[in-house]
């Protein structure tokens, strides 16, 4: 299941923005130049170590003659590296010095609304400071590599003869459908140098500060992450999952349209994995939301909790996780027995049940009808799972512990019906009594 632990690493980036710690230290830029496969001898390097040893770095190449510059990104984590990398802009749109003396990097998770992706600043100086551009790219980390998403202009500043300066600064912004948004503004200083009057007034009028600018990009971001062939339709429904769950941060309504968003999507990955390549081993496909697996023992698909406990606003947080630990992988009522499932075992769904009651109970309206569909998916799979633990000979003690855990959820939506159909486990021609699943 290594593949799955890439997700769950980026989640850790989200609040990493410096060093962290002792535990590690950048290596040596010539180290560095190494592990990104860089051959020039004078590229400058970048790193930071984030959260449990995670190092991340970048390397800018300058352009050479008519050859452009880029930029290379990896991640080390674990023995595991992920590299991507990207070509700077030669466009003169794109304002680089004409001759830059120096170049430098710097990289970093980018701490954008809902997004797990990563910043790459390079900045490109000119005559003894007299102009500088810093040209931003943005990046998400994939299973095997970085996918560049966006690429274009940050920060820039002119001085032109010590009377005049101009300073831009760059902003940037996930908007809730999903678009990049930049807004730079321009400030302008003027000083008189001791230069002649004529001289002067020519350099004010050329020290113009334009107005401000905002410009939205859209990014090939899809929330997709696969080892097999993904169809068309599935990505554009993958990407319209990530597009919700930004929408999701400030609105339980959008909260809401996410939920039901990732559970129709469980079946469907379910199925683009079973009709992969079945020569990929231990194959996964990961969106926003949702996940789906196989491994040498079987496969599994369900909610990413992980993400939806990211999302979900602090006053539906005592609601999500107590779904998360009625959840709990295969479910709360269900005791592994083989690496293919476990039995149904409802002494052990008593406690999540109860509180997953008092937190319903708890929580705001809006909130809970966002929650409902997976409330509802849970109670109705808990309720007609009829492979038991218990021995044919344990049938009165099975009968109680489904019996109370009946009477726990009858005040959730839904509940009296569940209820009803987990009660009736027992008498029901189906039922598979010491069960041990595969």
């Amino acid at each position: 299941m290594s593949s799955l632990a890439w997700p769950l690493l980026l989640l850790l980036l989200e609040g990493a923005g410096g060093q962290a710690g002792t535990a590690a230290t950048c290596p040596p830029a010539d180290e560095l130049r190494r592990a990104l496969n860089v051959k020039r001898a004078d590229a400058p390097t970048a790193c930071r170590v984030l959260e449990h040893d995670i190092t991340l770095m970048a390397a800018v190449v300058p352009p050479a003659g008519k050859i452009a510059g880029r930029v290379v990104i990896a991640l080390s984590f674990n023995g595991h590296r992920r590299r991507g990398q990207t070509t700077l802009p030669k466009k003169v749109s794109q304002q680089l010095p004409a001759q830059a003396d120096r170049w430098t990097i710097d990289v970093a998770p980018a701490h954008l609304n809902g997004a797990h992706w990563f910043r790459v600043d390079v900045t490109a100086t000119a005559g003894q400071e007299l102009t500088t551009q810093t040209i931003v790219s943005y990046f998400t980390e994939r299973r095997r590599t970085f996918r560049h998403l966006w690429t274009g202009l940050g920060d820039r500043h002119e001085r032109h003869w010590d009377a005049c300066q101009l300073d831009t600064a760059s902003s940037f912004r996930l908007l809730d459908d999903g678009a990049l948004f930049r807004e730079r503004s321009t400030t302008r200083a003027f000083r008189d140098p001791g230069l002649a009057a004529e001289q002067l007034a020519v350099l004010d009028r050329e020290c113009v500060a334009g107005p401000p600018t905002r410009d939205t990009f859209t990014v090939p971001e899809d929330g997709i992450d696969a080892d097999v062939a993904i169809p068309d339709d599935l990505r554009a429904a993958a990407r319209e999952n990530w597009i919700l769950s930004l929408q999701a941060r400030s609105s339980p309504e959008a909260l809401g349209q996410f939920l039901t968003s990732s559970l129709a999507l469980v079946p469907r990955l379910e199925h683009a994995l079973m009709s992969g390549d079945p020569q990929v081993e231990n194959a996964s496909i990961e969106v926003t939301g949702a996940s789906a697996y196989f491994m040498d023992s079987g496969g599994r698909s369900g909610l990413d909790w992980s993400r939806i406990l990211e999302i979900v606003a602090s006053p539906g947080q005592p609601l999500a996780r107590a779904l998360e630990q009625l959840r709990n992988d295969e479910g709360a009522w269900v005791e592994a027995r083989t690496d293919y499932g476990g039995c149904h075992k409802p002494e052990l769904a008593e406690e999540p049940l109860r509180q997953l009651v008092a937190a319903w109970q708890a929580a705001p309206e809006a909130y809970r009808k966002a929650f409902e569909p997976i409330l509802a998916a849970d109670l109705r799979e808990m309720s007609r799972f009829d492979c038991v633990c218990a021995k044919p000979g344990q049938r009165r003690e099975l009968q109680r512990a489904l019996d109370r855990n009946a009477a726990i959820i009858q005040p959730l939506p839904g509940g009296p019906e569940a209820a009803r159909a987990l009660r009736g486990i027992t008498s029901g021609d189906g039922v598979h009594f010491d069960c041990s699943p595969g």
